[in-house]
Protein backbone atom coordinates (compact mmCIF):
# COMPACT_ATOMS: atom_id res chain seq x y z
CA UNK A 1 0.00 0.00 0.00
CA UNK A 2 2.67 2.11 0.92
CA UNK A 3 4.34 2.18 -2.48
CA UNK A 4 0.87 2.86 -4.11
CA UNK A 5 0.59 5.97 -2.35
CA UNK A 6 4.71 6.47 -2.97
CA UNK A 7 3.49 6.58 -6.72
CA UNK A 8 1.19 8.91 -6.66
CA UNK A 9 3.11 11.33 -4.85
CA UNK A 10 5.50 11.15 -7.26
CA UNK A 11 3.34 11.21 -9.86
CA UNK A 12 1.68 14.83 -8.35
CA UNK A 13 5.04 15.84 -8.27
CA UNK A 14 6.01 15.76 -11.84
CA UNK A 15 2.58 16.02 -13.29
CA UNK A 16 0.10 14.59 -15.08
CA UNK A 17 1.66 13.77 -18.73
CA UNK A 18 4.74 12.37 -16.90
CA UNK A 19 3.51 9.38 -14.61
CA UNK A 20 0.23 7.58 -14.43
CA UNK A 21 -0.25 5.43 -11.61
CA UNK A 22 -2.08 1.99 -12.47
CA UNK A 23 -5.53 1.31 -11.41
CA UNK A 24 -6.28 -0.72 -8.81
CA UNK A 25 -9.23 -2.27 -9.91
CA UNK A 26 -10.97 -3.03 -13.55
CA UNK A 27 -14.16 -0.85 -12.71
CA UNK A 28 -11.84 2.13 -12.50
CA UNK A 29 -10.64 1.66 -15.96
CA UNK A 30 -13.86 0.57 -17.70
CA UNK A 31 -16.38 2.99 -15.72
CA UNK A 32 -16.48 5.59 -18.51
CA UNK A 33 -16.81 2.69 -21.34
CA UNK A 34 -20.09 1.97 -22.51
CA UNK A 35 -20.58 -1.57 -21.50
CA UNK A 36 -23.62 -3.61 -22.76
CA UNK A 37 -25.11 -4.75 -18.90
CA UNK A 38 -26.97 -8.09 -21.26
CA UNK A 39 -23.49 -8.78 -22.40
CA UNK A 40 -21.54 -9.18 -19.32
CA UNK A 41 -23.92 -10.61 -16.60
CA UNK A 42 -22.19 -13.20 -15.70
CA UNK A 43 -23.60 -16.11 -15.09
CA UNK A 44 -20.93 -17.60 -12.99
CA UNK A 45 -17.55 -18.47 -12.00
CA UNK A 46 -17.48 -22.00 -14.73
CA UNK A 47 -13.99 -23.14 -13.62
CA UNK A 48 -10.27 -22.46 -12.33
CA UNK A 49 -7.84 -23.90 -15.07
CA UNK A 50 -5.10 -25.46 -12.90
CA UNK A 51 -2.03 -26.93 -15.31
CA UNK A 52 -0.63 -30.21 -14.14
CA UNK A 53 2.20 -32.59 -15.73
CA UNK A 54 -0.14 -35.70 -15.11
CA UNK A 55 -3.71 -35.65 -14.79
CA UNK A 56 -4.26 -38.89 -13.00
CA UNK A 57 -1.07 -38.22 -10.71
CA UNK A 58 -2.88 -34.98 -9.33
CA UNK A 59 -5.99 -36.70 -8.82
CA UNK A 60 -4.14 -39.31 -6.55
CA UNK A 61 -2.71 -36.05 -4.72
CA UNK A 62 -6.35 -33.90 -4.02
CA UNK A 63 -8.37 -36.30 -2.31
CA UNK A 64 -9.83 -33.26 -0.38
CA UNK A 65 -10.95 -31.55 -3.66
CA UNK A 66 -11.87 -35.34 -4.90
CA UNK A 67 -13.63 -35.74 -1.78
CA UNK A 68 -16.26 -32.70 -2.24
CA UNK A 69 -16.23 -32.77 -5.97
CA UNK A 70 -17.63 -34.93 -8.97
CA UNK A 71 -15.00 -36.19 -10.83
CA UNK A 72 -15.39 -36.22 -14.44
CA UNK A 73 -13.45 -38.53 -16.68
CA UNK A 74 -10.11 -37.58 -17.76
CA UNK A 75 -10.94 -36.69 -21.76
CA UNK A 76 -8.48 -35.79 -24.13
CA UNK A 77 -8.73 -33.11 -26.50
CA UNK A 78 -6.22 -33.54 -29.45
CA UNK A 79 -7.20 -30.04 -31.38
CA UNK A 80 -6.39 -28.20 -28.21
CA UNK A 81 -3.21 -30.45 -27.59
CA UNK A 82 -4.54 -30.95 -24.02
CA UNK A 83 -5.92 -33.65 -21.59
CA UNK A 84 -8.08 -32.73 -18.74
CA UNK A 85 -10.66 -33.55 -15.79
CA UNK A 86 -13.28 -31.73 -14.69
CA UNK A 87 -14.04 -31.74 -10.59
CA UNK A 88 -17.57 -30.42 -10.27
CA UNK A 89 -17.96 -28.76 -7.21
CA UNK A 90 -21.77 -27.45 -8.08
CA UNK A 91 -21.52 -24.41 -8.66
CA UNK A 92 -18.13 -24.13 -10.10
CA UNK A 93 -15.69 -26.68 -11.24
CA UNK A 94 -11.94 -27.44 -11.11
CA UNK A 95 -10.06 -28.13 -14.56
CA UNK A 96 -6.93 -30.22 -14.00
CA UNK A 97 -5.26 -29.75 -17.20
CA UNK A 98 -2.26 -32.07 -18.63
CA UNK A 99 -0.41 -31.23 -22.33
CA UNK A 100 -0.94 -33.71 -24.77
CA UNK A 101 2.99 -34.35 -25.65
CA UNK A 102 6.25 -31.43 -26.43
CA UNK A 103 3.87 -29.72 -28.92
CA UNK A 104 1.41 -28.62 -26.20
CA UNK A 105 0.57 -24.40 -26.16
CA UNK A 106 0.23 -25.65 -22.10
CA UNK A 107 3.70 -27.57 -22.16
CA UNK A 108 5.48 -24.47 -22.07
CA UNK A 109 3.53 -23.01 -19.17
CA UNK A 110 4.03 -26.47 -17.41
CA UNK A 111 8.14 -25.93 -17.99
CA UNK A 112 8.14 -21.97 -17.09
CA UNK A 113 6.11 -22.59 -13.53
CA UNK A 114 7.84 -26.02 -12.52
CA UNK A 115 5.94 -28.16 -12.70
CA UNK A 116 2.15 -26.47 -13.21
CA UNK A 117 -0.46 -24.07 -11.16
CA UNK A 118 -3.05 -22.07 -11.69
CA UNK A 119 -3.54 -21.46 -15.67
CA UNK A 120 -6.96 -19.86 -16.39
CA UNK A 121 -10.31 -18.30 -14.85
CA UNK A 122 -13.37 -18.82 -17.03
CA UNK A 123 -16.57 -16.92 -16.85
CA UNK A 124 -19.70 -17.18 -18.73
CA UNK A 125 -21.30 -14.60 -20.41
CA UNK A 126 -24.61 -13.77 -22.04
CA UNK A 127 -23.24 -13.59 -25.69
CA UNK A 128 -19.76 -14.26 -26.62
CA UNK A 129 -19.86 -12.64 -30.41
CA UNK A 130 -20.99 -9.14 -28.60
CA UNK A 131 -18.38 -9.51 -25.72
CA UNK A 132 -15.77 -10.14 -28.10
CA UNK A 133 -16.74 -6.78 -30.01
CA UNK A 134 -16.48 -4.57 -26.77
CA UNK A 135 -13.48 -5.83 -26.02
CA UNK A 136 -12.04 -5.29 -29.73
CA UNK A 137 -13.28 -1.43 -29.07
CA UNK A 138 -11.93 -1.66 -25.14
CA UNK A 139 -8.35 -2.24 -27.34
CA UNK A 140 -8.50 -5.79 -24.81
CA UNK A 141 -6.58 -7.99 -27.53
CA UNK A 142 -8.15 -11.41 -27.24
CA UNK A 143 -5.54 -15.01 -28.11
CA UNK A 144 -7.83 -15.97 -30.90
CA UNK A 145 -9.89 -14.12 -33.44
CA UNK A 146 -12.79 -15.62 -33.16
CA UNK A 147 -14.58 -18.26 -30.70
CA UNK A 148 -13.97 -21.91 -30.64
CA UNK A 149 -15.41 -25.12 -28.79
CA UNK A 150 -13.70 -25.61 -25.79
CA UNK A 151 -13.47 -28.39 -23.80
CA UNK A 152 -17.48 -28.68 -22.78
CA UNK A 153 -18.63 -27.63 -26.15
CA UNK A 154 -19.07 -24.29 -25.73
CA UNK A 155 -17.49 -21.60 -27.73
CA UNK A 156 -14.63 -19.87 -26.03
CA UNK A 157 -12.46 -17.26 -26.31
CA UNK A 158 -9.30 -16.41 -24.07
CA UNK A 159 -8.36 -12.64 -23.57
CA UNK A 160 -4.54 -11.83 -23.78
CA UNK A 161 -2.95 -12.09 -20.22
CA UNK A 162 -1.14 -8.92 -21.19
CA UNK A 163 -4.62 -6.95 -21.15
CA UNK A 164 -5.71 -9.01 -17.80
CA UNK A 165 -3.06 -8.11 -14.85
CA UNK A 166 -1.40 -11.29 -16.06
CA UNK A 167 -4.25 -13.54 -15.58
CA UNK A 168 -5.33 -15.40 -18.47
CA UNK A 169 -9.50 -15.24 -18.94
CA UNK A 170 -11.31 -17.47 -21.27
CA UNK A 171 -14.98 -16.28 -21.56
CA UNK A 172 -17.50 -19.08 -22.32
CA UNK A 173 -20.87 -18.82 -23.77
CA UNK A 174 -23.29 -19.16 -21.05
Amino acid sequence: MASWFRAGRLAAKLGPSSVTPRALHSAQCLRNQAIDPRVWALGRLDHVGVAVPDVDAACLYLPVLILFGQVSEARSHPEHGIRCVFIDFGNSMLELIEPLGEASPLQGFIERNKGGGLHHICLEVNDLDAAARQLSDLKIRLVSPKPRPGAHGKNVLFLHPKDCQGVLVELQQA
